[in-house]
């Protein structure tokens, strides 16, 4: 499970395993909210800044896919469309 949740005064995604209590932070991903998958599990797609990235659950950074105004929910398909 992927949400956002602000700790401290800085809003970023955490991420947990369902078998876990714990939440990790997702380096990079700071201001970041609406997350969303990718079909293979293995990516986060997310808006922050004005902008909506991605970044890989195993670990690295975020990556802008594009500029963006604030999106309210988004999936992402097999044919790798957002």
């Amino acid at each position: 499970m992927v949400f956002s949740a602000i700790k401290g005064d800085q809003q970023q995604l955490f991420a947990r395993a369902l078998d876990q209590m714990e939440a990790r932070p997702l380096a990079g991903t700071d201001n970041g909210n609406t997350p969303f998958f990718s079909p293979d599990g293995a990516w986060v797609g997310f808006w922050a800044s004005g902008a909506l990235k991605k970044i890989p659950l195993a670990g690295g950074g975020a990556t802008t896919i594009c500029e963006s105004n604030a999106i309210f929910g988004a999936s992402w398909g097999s044919n790798d469309v957002i």
